[in-house]
């Protein structure tokens, strides 16, 4: 994703230019293994239950949880890119 956002700052071969236009395709494939991670991190390994630990976690606490563990991430790219 990151390379189709500065495809016009790079000089790619051809090849790495037909893989990187098609984003599309790369963003589609990002969202459906995100979907599956966040299922099989949520849910009993073999079982379509919850997992224990998820249902007795109070929601504002799991949103913390959530939010807090991609904000490192997303502040270290912040620093990088700006």
């Amino acid at each position: 994703i990151v390379c189709g956002h500065f495809i016009s700052f790079a000089q790619p071969s051809a090849f790495a230019t037909r893989a990187i236009t098609q984003i599309n395709v790369v963003v589609g494939a990002f969202f459906a293994l995100s979907g599956y991670v966040a299922a099989y991190t949520t849910t009993e390994n073999a079982e379509r239950k919850a997992d224990p630990r998820l249902i007795n976690t109070p929601a504002p606490k799991w949103i913390l949880q959530r939010v807090f563990g991609y904000y490192p991430l997303h502040f270290l790219v912040l620093l990088l890119f700006t």
